[in-house]
């Protein structure tokens, strides 16, 4: 201990004597902090960094600051930052902290909001020390800022500013267990434990090995292991097409896709819970998500605690072990017929590289809701794949998984799709093929028997007219899976409502002529992404929905409304479409 007081000589003792106080209220000085995060740019800082990971030799001890990074400092991890979004990822990549002192006042790059980005990255019980909260308070009433620390300690203290209902500021006013001042500095405690999402790793250059190194480093080296990977690449959308909404098309489909860089890799122990969702030491994995490119990351089954954060489930008991390795073939609506097409078993591009890592590698994936088992269809679309019934084992429960081989979406709407989903698609249809009827309709129109939202409320005069151009309705639950492959390989003209009973043409040939009604609200362009893949014509008839999607954001609402076909305007242009198939 005589050894600190040299490397702290050059801190003026004031200084020193108030940090000390809001460290001790902190419990930075006793034996439980085993992690420390300090994000500073002051000298004084970086010294007193140094005294605390001498004198507590058990604590892990990460200096945040602006480059260039101080030489020396031993017993100090020291890490570059530049803005919030840079110590929220250097945070996640690295031990949970259970103390954060922000030391505002000399950080260089001048955003604030650390306390709002932060908080729910600390372990439960930890505490957020505040540093000079006065100075930060100042600082950003004087640019207009309201994401000061004490600013929303004192939002979120008042019940009538309504900021709580914001799920964000609910969620950290919800972790809160305490605040207190200790002179001109804040210390906040926190309770319960929350998730880390870091999802918004792939948004950046290099994302998947950034998600990789973050892992790493947060579970030690060999925690993730790539096995696998597709090069990003691009290509042109060149299909024939035609709609009736010009603006539509030009808000949501595109001409070209860059398709980002597939990967497949190996995460050794994480937990993973039916319905899509791995954690690993405190981490949401971004596979958690049926569209990881989406910000916030979302899953129906996981709690929301703000963008950046989801509630930690506590489980009443260590999860059972799963031995040997596993390929992830989950989604968070398991037995769905358009997930399960158009993204399960899009990640079967690795299935191959799997058995060479492990031959006795099985399929994990949850089984439908209410149900013991997987769909017959979905069965039999594996077994057409080569994946046989034994290979398959479900998830009911949590599970920590000794091997868990993960690969991405080779199609994610309204993203990209990749041209090696027809690779997995043409395989399956081929196989399948040979057992399906041969006496089925050239023209045909996919009926919808049992649709409880976003109908199409004039449905009777849409099938009509197509009934008068030579389709037969048909409603695709009542035929075999293979039959259904069939039906969409040999028709000339195959028509419907945009969703998941048009995504069967994701295993046609002979290149037939789409037609696709949908509202103008339905925001997925799942049906022009396949249509383009395979180079085939497709035709939008567009409708008005009860509620508009609003001209900037997106509604839910809007997505899932009932929509009508408007005869009066576009009828003479949906007659001209099916007079020239």
């Amino acid at each position: 201990m005589d050894g600190s007081h040299e490397v702290g000589a050059n801190v003026p003792e004031a200084k020193r004597y108030d940090f000390s106080i809001a460290m001790m209220i902190a419990g930075a000085l006793g034996s439980s902090a085993s992690v420390i995060a300090i994000i500073s740019d002051s000298d004084d800082m970086r010294h007193m960094a140094a005294i605390i990971a001498e004198r507590w030799q058990n604590a892990k001890v990460r200096l945040l600051s602006t480059p260039p990074v101080s030489a020396g400092l031993p017993g100090v991890v020291k890490t570059p930052v530049s803005s919030i979004d840079d110590v929220f990822n250097a945070i996640a990549a690295g031990p949970a902290p259970d103390i954060i002192v922000d030391d505002a006042a000399s950080r260089s790059f001048g955003e604030f909001g650390l306390f709002k980005r932060l908080f729910l990255a600390l372990n439960d019980g930890g505490r957020y020390v505040a540093l000079d909260a006065d100075v930060e308070h100042l600082a950003a009433q004087a640019e207009g800022s309201n994401n000061s620390t004490q600013h929303w300690l004192s939002e979120l203290r008042e019940p009538n500013t309504g900021i709580t209902k914001d799920p964000w500021a609910s969620a950290v006013s919800k972790a809160i267990d305490e605040s207190r001042s200790v002179g001109p500095h804040l210390v906040i405690t926190k309770r319960g434990r929350h998730l880390t999402k870091i999802n918004n790793l792939l948004h950046r250059e290099g994302g998947e090995s950034r998600v990789e190194g973050c892992v790493n480093r947060r579970s030690g080296q060999g925690a993730v292991e790539r096995i696998a990977s597709i090069p990003g690449h691009s290509w042109n959308a060149n299909s024939d097409f035609e709609t009736t909404d010009a603006d539509y098309a030009a808000r949501y489909l595109k001409d070209s896709y860059s398709v980002r860089e597939l990967v497949a890799k190996v995460y050794r122990g994480p937990v993973v819970a039916p319905r899509q969702v791995i954690t690993m030491d405190g981490l949401l994995l971004p596979e958690s998500s049926m569209q990881p490119l989406v910000r916030p990351m979302t899953n129906r089954f996981i709690t929301d605690a703000g963008p950046d954060f989801a509630w930690d489930p506590r489980l009443e008991e260590e999860p059972g072990m799963l031995s040997g390795t596993y390929f992830y073939l989950d989604n968070e609506y398991p037995g769905h017929y358009g997930h399960f097409t158009s993204q399960d078993l899009t990640k079967l591009w690795a299935w191959d590289d799997a058995l060479r890592y492990d031959p006795n590698c099985k399929i994990l994936i949850s089984p439908p809701p209410q149900k013991p088992d997987l769909n017959p269809y979905q069965y039999d679309l594996l077994r057409a794949f080569g994946i046989s019934r034994d290979q398959v084992t479900l998830l009911s429960a949590p599970m920590r998984v000794e091997k868990l081989i993960v690969s991405t979406f080779a199609l994610q709407n309204p993203y990209f799709a990749s041209p090696v989903c027809l690779e997995i698609w043409g395989k399956i249809r081929d196989r399948l093929m040979a057992e399906a009827a041969r006496d089925l309709p050239k023209r045909v129109f996919i009926g919808r028997s049992r649709q409880l939202r976003r109908r199409c409320l004039n449905s009777d005069e849409v099938e009509s007219v197509f009934r008068s151009h030579g389709f037969e309705i048909v409603y695709p639950e009542n035929l075999g899976i293979a039959d259904q492959i069939a039906l969409f390989s040999q028709a000339e003209a195959v028509a419907g409502y945009a969703g998941s009973g048009m995504f069967t043409m994701a295993y046609s040939q002979n290149h037939p002529t789409w037609i696709v009604i949908g509202s103008r609200s339905y925001t997925a362009t799942t049906e022009y992404l396949l249509a383009n893949l395979h180079e085939d014509p497709i035709r939008y008839a567009m409708c008005d929905p009860e509620i508009e999607q609003p001209v900037s954001g997106w509604s839910s609402d809007a997505y899932f409304s009932n929509y009508s076909f408007n005869f009066e305007r576009d009828g003479r242009q949906l007659e001209s479409m099916l007079a020239r198939l």
